[in-house]
């Protein structure tokens, strides 16, 4: 059966095509996943089983997702590059809070209470939090790949997998919606919700570190002239380059004992630091 275009699947599926024009993996190396072949429509879904159209599309959940995002080199490297965290963490909080209310709604949808017409608006607001959870992914992906100074191609098509796997969870839902089957299907449905929505929070920790937390590090050979200190997280065991130490105690506030964050005044960033 195929989903009508004006009904509501039609709708959503119409939103997540333009969204996501094309179902296309990014060029370069994959990151072990898979993707829709290339040119896929998604007019083309039909409400065939939940299941089996997962399995037909190869959906693939990246177990490594929170790894793949977390750095890779040293101390140096990541706070030379804490621009790329920081922006990696605020899109993967993105994509976890739109994942949070997408399994809020389908707990909703779930739960039996009221009426037909208030669970089938439970579940497309779920596709819709899928849908932009999807867009956060997306987002991640692209400013990986433009950073080109930086450029984190795996991390990258790590991002671009999970968007991918997003949309598909998203137009197999919409499936479930325009021809409702079992109540397994729909469990199968917030159950992969709920794993994606784990790997989202363990990536927002990695990231959260890896931009913020510098209490043992060795910054010694660091080059920090222009880069944004704001929130950074030391203490006495982190080792700074030459003349650094006193800059940044003064602009710090002792959070606990023995550990400093960089203060959020303005002072934060290596350009207003006074010189000692």
């Amino acid at each position: 059966m195929k989903i009508d275009a004006g009904s509501f699947g039609g709708r959503v599926l119409a939103v997540v095509s333009r969204r996501s024009p094309a179902f296309r993996p990014p060029h370069g190396r994959q990151s072990g996943g898979p993707f829709l072949q290339e040119g896929a429509r998604s007019e083309e879904i039909s409400g065939q089983d939940y299941s089996e159209y997962l399995r037909e599309n190869r959906y693939s959940i990246d177990r490594n997702f929170d790894r793949n995002l977390a750095p890779g080199g040293n101390d140096v490297e990541r706070v030379e590059l804490r621009h790329v965290y920081r922006m990696l963490n605020m899109k993967v909080g993105e994509f976890r809070r739109h994942l949070l209310l997408a399994h809020s709604h389908f707990e909703s949808r779930s739960s039996g209470f009221g009426s037909s017409r208030k669970r089938a608006r439970a579940a497309s607001d779920a596709v819709d939090e899928l849908v932009e959870a999807s867009q956060a992914c997306e987002e991640m992906g692209a400013f990986l790949v433009a950073d080109t100074r930086n450029a984190r191609l795996s991390a990258a098509a790590t991002a671009r997998l999970m968007a991918h796997n997003t949309r598909v969870l998203a137009l197999a839902c919409c499936s479930l919606i325009a021809s409702p089957r079992s109540s397994t299907d729909w469990a199968d449905a917030q159950g992969r919700i709920y794993t994606l929505l784990l790997l989202a929070e363990r990536a927002e920790k990695r990231t959260n570190l890896a931009a913020n937390d510098f209490t043992s590090a060795d910054l010694s050979s660091a080059q920090l002239d222009g880069i944004d200190l704001t929130d950074l997280k030391w203490s006495g065991s982190t080792i700074w380059p030459p003349g650094w130490s006193e800059r940044l105690r003064r602009a710090s506030k002792e959070s606990e004992p023995g550990v400093f964050v960089v203060s959020a005044d303005g002072r934060g960033s290596t350009s207003h630091l006074e010189e000692v």
